[in-house]
């Protein structure tokens, strides 16, 4: 029994080919299982079904993974201000022993950090006070050039466009006459 005498309704695509070059194609005689369960497949019921077992395996997956889960959980720990009753005085002197080592080191953590504020500080009032000796140093500076330029006064016979200046002896005027204004700079800069 073949397809076609199987189902007279349809009509495969063989068939219904053109025929290539003039020539039919030969039938093609296949042994296909049929189930009922395959040809129509858009019953609402078969996938309502599925949909139903696929929520019940997750639910049960789930809760097997929950008891697992709560038989692997560590056991509880007691809040820190529970008191906890020991079980002998060997005990008790070690927790004492642990307790006050703890209490040891936090005094000692904090006095570090109050140190190494301590010395951010001093660091940092360090900086600002070089910055500001910085700042004063320039300004003064800065005022004894404006001072001095404005006390020296080239001699006429050091003129550039002179062909018989003297240069030596310019030189030698400049050095005489900045070590005069820096004295009497210096002078009144001090009062």
């Amino acid at each position: 029994m073949d397809d076609s005498n199987r189902d007279r309704d349809r009509n495969p695509a063989r068939e219904r080919a053109p025929a290539l070059l003039g020539r039919p194609w030969p039938p093609v005689a296949t042994r296909r299982p049929v189930w009922a369960q395959f040809e129509a497949p858009s019953e609402p019921t078969s996938w309502v079904l599925n949909l139903a077992l696929l929520i019940v395996l997750c639910v049960v997956v789930m809760a097997l993974a929950t008891t697992m889960l709560r038989q692997w959980r560590p056991t509880p720990v007691a809040p820190v201000g529970t008191v906890v009753v020991p079980l002998n005085a060997e005990v008790a002197a070690i927790r004492s022993e642990v307790a006050a080592a703890e209490g040891l080191e936090k005094e000692a953590r904090l006095k570090a950090q109050q140190e190494g504020d301590e010395r951010r500080q001093a660091a940092i009032k360090q900086r600002e006070a070089d910055e500001e000796s910085a700042r004063r140093r320039a300004e003064f500076d800065a005022r004894r050039e404006r001072e001095w330029r404005a006390y020296y006064k080239k001699p006429a016979y050091c003129d550039e466009l002179q062909p018989t200046m003297d240069s030596v002896g310019c030189a030698n005027d400049y050095i005489r006459a900045r070590r005069v204004f820096d004295a009497q700079f210096t002078a009144t800069a001090r009062r």
